[in-house]
Order: C-alpha cells, then structure tokens, then sequence
C-alpha cells in the first residue's frame, strides 16, 4: 500500500539533523521511501508499506520533538491524482 505523510516541521534544526541520520538502508524489508520533498515548513514523504499503522509505529518516535505527521493512504486512481505509477494500486 502507499502512504502519504506530510511532517508539518515544529523544529528545524532538530529535523534538519534527523534527516541527516535517517539511513534508508535500516529500513525493515518490506518498507521503502522512494519520494521526499522538502521545504523550511514541510515535508511531504511517499512510503509503501504494510499499513498505515506499521509506518506510523517506525516513523513517529524517530521525528517525535521535530515534526507534526499527518498519514494517509493514497489512491492512484482518484480523481486530480497525476503522475502515479500506472502499475500501483490502493
């Protein structure tokens, strides 16, 4: 499943370490982050995963202090969605 996380950044320079240490390669086997985009305020962060509790479970206490998380699943097949792998599904 793909899931959508917008971190809404509460302190920058406690994020702005944190992604220095995240290490993709950690990653349990049946997780990836292929996307992230970032800005001063917020980052947006595309996961598959398991579910949406797995990903929160991993992702909350490693941002805890440094960002806010919102969590959703994401629909390759709803409506304004563009540029999504043809082969994902929900």
């Amino acid at each position: 499943m793909y899931v959508g996380v917008i971190h809404k950044i509460t302190d920058l320079a406690r994020w702005t370490e944190g992604a220095k240490a995240f290490d993709r390669s950690t990653l349990p086997a049946e997780m990836s982050n292929p996307v992230s985009i970032g800005g001063r305020d917020y980052t947006f962060c595309l996961w598959e995963v398991p579910s949406v509790d797995a990903l929160r479970d991993m992702l909350d206490p490693t941002t805890e202090g440094a960002s806010t998380n919102t969590y959703f699943v994401i629909d390759p097949a709803a409506a304004g969605t563009i540029g999504f792998p043809k082969h994902a599904t929900a």
